[in-house]
């Protein structure tokens, strides 16, 4: 019995899994990348469209702050408004 209940549960997933997947595909798009980890806390993957990690203005060095701002013009600062 438990061999048929999951047999269908199979064919239903392969059936539906594209159209429940594209019905949330926008809550699979994360700002920030998702790290996986395993029972003893070792990363085994990073889940991410694009690798990225929300940081806060004072955590970006100086440097690295005015490399932007040259390369990217005043418009740029006074849009994070600063």
């Amino acid at each position: 019995m438990a061999l048929i209940c999951a047999l269908g549960v199979y064919i239903f997933i392969i059936i539906n899994g594209n159209k429940i997947l594209s019905e949330n595909q926008d809550k699979l798009d994360m700002n920030e990348a998702s790290h996986v980890y395993d029972a003893s806390k070792n990363e085994v993957a990073v889940l991410a469209r694009e690798n990225r990690e929300v940081v806060k203005p004072e955590e970006i060095p100086l440097k690295l702050q005015q490399a932007f701002i040259a390369t990217d013009g005043p418009a740029l600062w006074a849009a994070l408004g600063h």
